[in-house]
């Protein structure tokens, strides 16, 4: 981890000496978009807002993202445990979870920036920490809480977008962005598969729920507690 994110500090260089006021920033990892998502998570307000990355039957970066209160997510629609956030993704509507990157991310670009060092009281702009915490992390999942502690924001912090969906290949792409978004299909969706996903989902989302790396001696960094969490 420490290694990528060194890669990806490589491409925050451009950024250290810049005079330009730059208001956001946007990591995109190999995925299929459509731009009109891209400005969706530009003008959605979150110090971090995220995508949301599809791949086969469901979701696909199930260890970063995190509902508001640090629990893991299922690969499989509606993805979240609380009620709340089911609502959210069910009616595609942007909502804040405790963490997220899931394929593109936009965050504020205030706290990379030389110039706008002393409005955070930080010594350096941020950049993608080495893991120092004795245990193993992805270093998407540190740089978004880092930016949420620097900036400690009251408004939105991490946010995800589940109407903004990318993929890893163009065949999912296909499936999920255009032949899902059919008005037939999506009729379809909501009046026989959603009823039956609902049905189903107590007993299949405990077993695609995200529960930790099969890494053998390493051990999986986890948060204490989650200020927001109010569940």
């Amino acid at each position: 981890m420490d290694y990528m994110a060194g890669v990806r500090n490589l491409a925050l260089e451009p950024l250290y000496e810049s005079t330009v006021d730059w208001k956001r920033i946007i990591f995109f990892n190999d995925v299929f978009f459509d731009w009109r998502g891209v400005m969706a998570l530009l003008t959605t307000e979150g110090e971090v807002v995220c995508s949301l990355d599809l791949d086969g039957g469901g979701l696909y970066d199930s260890w970063v993202l995190k509902d508001q209160c640090g629990g893991a997510v299922s690969l499989i629609w509606p993805y979240f445990w609380h009620p709340d956030d089911q609502r959210h993704v069910a009616r595609l509507k942007p909502f804040e979870v405790g963490n997220c990157w899931n394929g593109i991310a936009s965050l504020n670009a205030l706290p990379f920036l030389n110039s706008s060092m002393s409005l955070f009281n930080i010594s350096e702009p941020l950049r993608f920490p080495n893991n120092t915490a004795g245990c193993y992390q992805s270093e998407c999942t540190a740089l978004p809480l880092k930016l949420i502690d620097i900036t400690k924001s009251d408004g939105p912090r991490a946010v995800i977008h589940p109407d903004v969906t990318v993929t890893y290949t163009k065949q999912w792409w296909n499936w999920y962005s255009v032949i899902m978004r059919l008005k037939i299909v999506e009729w379809w969706i909501d009046w026989v598969e959603r009823p039956i996903s609902w049905a189903w989902w107590p007993w299949l989302a405990p077993m695609t729920r995200w529960k930790g790396l099969d890494v053998e001696g390493e051990v999986e960094c986890t948060i204490p507690s989650w200020d927001r969490c109010t569940r």
